[in-house]
């Protein structure tokens, strides 16, 4: 959650990673749902406006899911707490029932006040959904409400006068409930306490609305004097009032007293989720127990792969030194594909604090992993990123750059091997060259692929294998090669290797259209009863035939046996 914390208001855009993981959470794991729920607030909370109305539905069909019972209940209004979205009327419903039916539950009570509070924005179309209810509750009988929650009650009336014009339609309901609680609390050990209170929102509706108020006047007074109520800024008022005969020109008057009354309710809730500013964002960690979680060791099988990327992906953020990513660890453990998503960023930020032996370890067992056999492509996919990611870093993995090549032409990741291998070319080495001829003709580079043939060829003085130009598809000079390579094989008694010869030269042949050639070296061969890959010449010499009009049965024979 230090990431979120960190992000602030940017958390909106990524409501389409946060929100599908906390329904999951929510609805798999019982013992996080507290935890969730808290996160969930929170996300509401910084993304304010910003939150995108098209996941209110579903944050909504996530708190509901726990909508039953008493303790239930608290957690939906945990999560609630702080949703400052547009649709709030279903929140209203929502709040007003659970508030009903657990009314002698003070954390629940103040809780949803308190969302009405950090709402009260967006409620001026919304008061006379909760406004008469929350008078009725404020009018009660001082032993079933308690004073925490009335005065939370009064906060709400001051904050919603402030921000919602429409509360002017409900001043007599709001000063007659207000008048109620002074007479409910005359005579018990909350009374002294309690007026303040009163007169304290009085005095800052009188100041909202000022002229709107007198009519309310009087009876206020009589409340005051009957129970010989002292409050100093409201004895000022009454005299100004008395002194003009109305109160239009308020603020001028009662300039430094106006500003102390409305110090006495803060306009705004402090955050839960503020960050000290001398805070450490990273914690000390130890390298050998972070190296040692690489360790490739008897893995061998899929699974074993499987499961040491599942372990290194979870304790790299684990025993990552910034706290933004060690408290993402829980959540990875259950949620793989986070791991995964933050598997780079883990790395780095462990990489930072490597000495120079703990970050050679590190590679040795990296590059293990790139060269082991039976490894999930995906492990072989994250290895590959993560070196493209590390190369922001000034050193980068210092893995070879040839091994990276091979690796990304094992993910079929064709323009990263275009990258390494086109890096690697600099060295002007055949393995190279051939790779680079091969991702070229794969990526529909015919002209890239001819020019470096020719320039290995003229300038490098590279002998090309005849394979390259068929992948080129220059028969002609393949077939030539061919050909002379052959003819040096048998000159040097060197039978095998010229027989070896014989398949691709037909291929050309084929390639090139020259039926009858072929169909003559073919008899050649099987008259002369040499060890050759017979049945595939004997499918080369009926695709000819055909091509001929003959109907090739000899050739179909051979292939059939």
């Amino acid at each position: 959650m230090w990431i979120i914390g960190t992000l602030k208001a940017k958390t909106a855009s990524y409501l389409n990673y946060l929100i599908p993981v906390f329904a999951r959470l929510l609805q798999r794991n019982e013992e996080m749902k507290e935890k969730v729920l808290t996160s969930l607030q929170k996300v509401i909370h910084l993304c304010g406006i910003q939150f995108n109305p098209q996941y209110i539905d579903q944050v909504i069909a996530c708190v509901m899911l726990f909508c039953q019972g008493q303790e239930s209940s608290k957690l939906v209004l945990i999560g609630l707490e702080i949703m400052e979205t547009h649709k709030v009327e279903p929140l209203v419903r929502l709040i007003n029932q659970e508030i009903s039916q657990f009314e002698e539950e003070k954390d629940l009570v103040r809780k949803g006040i308190k969302i009405y509070i950090l709402l009260e924005n967006l409620l001026d179309s919304q008061l006379h959904m909760f406004i008469p209810f929350m008078c009725k509750l404020l009018s009660k009988e001082v032993s079933s409400v308690l004073l925490e929650v009335r005065k939370d009650i009064i906060n709400l009336f001051v904050s919603l006068s402030r921000k919602c014009p429409t509360t002017v339609q409900y001043l007599s309901l709001i000063v007659n409930s207000l008048l109620n609680l002074v007479e409910l609390s005359a005579k018990t050990q909350q009374q002294l306490e309690m007026h303040q209170t009163v007169l304290n929102c009085i005095v800052n509706l009188i100041l909202q609305h000022k002229n709107l108020m007198l009519v309310y006047l009087p009876m206020i007074h009589l409340q005051v004097q009957k129970y010989k109520i002292h409050h100093q800024q409201y004895q000022k008022l009454v005299e100004i009032f008395l002194m003009y005969g109305n109160l239009e020109d308020l603020n001028n008057l009662l300039d430094e007293d106006c500003k102390a009354i409305e110090q006495l309710f803060p306009s705004q809730i402090t955050s839960y989720y503020s960050i000290e500013p001398n805070a450490p964002m990273y914690k000390k960690i130890e390298p050998e127990e972070l190296v040692a979680k690489f360790d490739t060791e008897q893995r061998k099988l899929k699974e074993e792969w499987q499961e040491w990327m599942r372990n290194t992906s979870v304790e790299l953020l684990k025993l990552s030194p910034f706290l933004v990513l060690s408290p993402c660890s829980s959540i990875a453990e259950m949620y793989q594909t986070l791991a995964y998503e933050l598997f780079n960023i883990a790395f780095d930020s462990a990489w930072y604090f490597l000495n120079d032996k703990h970050k050679e370890l590190m590679v040795q067992y990296l590059v293990r992993v790139i060269k082991a056999e039976n490894i999930p492509l995906q492990i072989s996919q994250t290895i590959l990123n993560l070196a493209e990611f590390m190369q922001h870093d000034k050193e980068g993995l210092q893995i070879d750059i040839s091994s990276l090549g091979e690796l990304a032409e094992k993910c079929m990741a064709y323009a990263k091997a275009l990258y390494y291998r086109e890096h690697e070319f600099e060295t002007a080495n055949l393995k190279a060259i051939q790779s680079l001829i091969s991702l070229y003709t794969n990526l529909g580079l015919q002209e890239s692929a001819n020019g470096l043939l020719t320039y290995a060829k003229q300038s490098l003085k590279i002998q090309v294998q005849n394979t390259d130009y068929e992948r080129l598809k220059k028969w002609d000079e393949a077939l030539q090669e061919y050909r002379q390579q052959q003819l040096k094989y048998e000159n040097d008694q060197r039978m095998d290797l010229a027989i070896k010869l014989v398949v691709p030269k037909m291929r050309c042949l084929n390639a090139l259209m020259q039926w009858q050639t072929l169909i003559s070296q073919a008899e050649e061969i099987f008259k002369s009863n040499e060890d050759a890959k017979k049945k595939e010449i004997a499918h080369l010499a009926a695709n000819a035939a055909m091509h001929l009009g003959q109907m090739g049965e000899n050739w179909l024979l051979i292939m059939n046996k």
